[in-house]
């Protein structure tokens, strides 16, 4: 885990993130800082999934530049490719390439994660336990795993709009990746606040532009 201050390694490692930014979103960048600071195991992280995306001639330095960058801040991967399929507003079909590695700090969390089965590929009496495979490797709450577990027990799982408009408001609202549960909610935003004041302070940039992106989904 890194310190949270004003040191050069910090501000060595706020660099190399910034420097993918031209490969990935934010939210994989505020993922990756989450995994180098303990809080989550295990996350995927993609590669090529921008604007302007990633010219052909481009990608062999793009995943050579990746994974410099990843093993230089002490993270483990595993990789493969990745096919996805975009629709425009009249229906066109567009594929991109992309390259998809699961990131971690330990090589056993990589092992876990990929050995997690597809959620679509267990029969229904276990895909709940998918969830929790998963939701462990997040980092997320035991309560907000159980929760989501339930499914469709609208008694367990709190939905956004439930949530008090002035927590909504709040900016650490940007870095709430799980749903909460009903009657824990309020001890698992205390995890998200962590999240958002680590992110804070290793990629200030970052956690503007995080935080920006909500309050402008927040108004459409």
């Amino acid at each position: 885990m890194m310190e949270l201050n004003n040191s050069p390694e910090r501000k060595n490692s706020n660099e190399k993130i910034e420097t993918l930014k031209k490969y990935t979103y934010d939210k994989n960048l505020s993922e990756l800082i989450l995994v180098m600071q303990g809080h989550k195991k295990a996350t995927e992280f993609l590669i090529g999934d921008v604007y302007p995306e990633i010219k052909n001639d481009e990608w062999d330095m793009a995943i050579q530049e990746t994974e410099r960058i990843l093993f230089e801040l002490g993270l483990k991967f595993s990789k493969k490719d990745l096919v996805k399929e975009y629709k425009d507003e009249e229906g066109s079909v567009e594929y991109k390439k992309l390259k998809e590695y699961i990131i971690a700090t330990d090589e056993k969390y990589i092992r876990e994660f990929n050995n997690v089965p597809e959620f679509t590929n267990r029969p229904e009496h276990e895909r709940n336990q998918s969830d929790f495979d998963l939701g462990y490797l997040y980092g997320f709450p035991d309560s907000a795993i159980k929760a989501f577990g339930e499914g469709e027990n609208a008694m367990i799982s709190l939905e956004f709009k439930e949530l008090p408009e002035d927590i909504r408001n709040e900016e650490y609202m940007a870095f709430a990746s799980f749903r909460l549960s009903k009657t824990h909610w309020q001890e698992e935003l205390e995890l998200v606040k962590k999240w958002a004041e680590d992110i804070k302070q290793i990629d200030p940039a970052l956690y503007t532009r995080e935080v920006l992106t909500y309050k402008n989904h927040l108004n459409i």
